[in-house]
């Protein structure tokens, strides 16, 4: 498993264990979360290599979205 999580000073934090990095996603890091959520999160990207989108993960890049605000996506 590439991802896990570890106890931090204020909860739990989801890491890469190949770098050590604390996950990043949607530019908010994956740190001080109670246990269930930083589960969540590590059941959220668990599977997911590179080549699938891991890389985006670790440098905090949100999934492309339609921007539905603007009304684009209809």
């Amino acid at each position: 498993m590439r991802y896990d999580t570890r106890r931090d000073r204020t909860g739990w934090t989801v890491f890469d264990r190949w770098t050590g990095q604390t996950v990043v996603l949607g530019r908010c890091e994956q740190a001080g979360l109670s246990l269930e959520a930083a589960n969540a999160v590590l059941w959220r990207i668990g599977g997911r290599s590179a080549a699938e989108g891991g890389a985006d993960i670790l440098q905090g890049h949100a999934p492309s979205w339609p921007d539905v605000s603007s009304g684009a996506a209809r």
